[in-house]
């Protein structure tokens, strides 16, 4: 890999995705607190897992505490963000199920329907209190 004509080491390429998915997540953060929608929940997770991932890959390159830190971090929003995605993924699964049900299936379904639409809304009601408490901003 190149930058202005000069060859990249691997610790540069390396730094460089790390800064890139750091920078990703704070913009998915950032329009997760303005709306939370299914999919803006789900990239959410997607990079901090990502860079999870990353950086367990590369345990030993970083200040062991310090990468520890980031971890329990990263993997802390991802729970934070976790009773939204199961709320989502079961309103898209329970709409799947009731789009083939006869008449009758549907009215059942429709019960479960809107306790998983409260349950997601609890849930956004609650990332939401989380995210405006200084533990979530500390941790941006």
């Amino acid at each position: 890999m190149e930058m202005d004509g000069n060859p990249l080491h691997a610790d540069a390429v390396v730094r460089l995705r790390l800064q890139a998915l750091q920078r990703l997540l704070d913009t998915r953060i950032a329009a997760l607190s303005l709306s939370v929608t299914p999919a803006k929940v789900h990239h959410a997770r997607i990079v901090a897992r990502r860079l999870r991932v990353l950086l367990r890959a590369l345990r030993g390159r970083f200040e062991r505490t310090a990468v520890k830190r980031y971890m329990r971090a990263l993997q802390s929003l991802a729970h934070d963000l976790d009773a939204v995605r199961e709320a989502d993924v079961a309103r898209a699964a329970l709409r799947r199920w009731t789009s083939g049900c006869s008449t009758r299936q549907a009215n059942q379904a429709q019960t479960l329907s809107l306790a998983v639409v409260g349950e997601r809304a609890r849930a956004v009601r609650a990332l939401r209190t989380i995210m405006t408490a200084p533990a979530w901003q500390d941790r941006q």
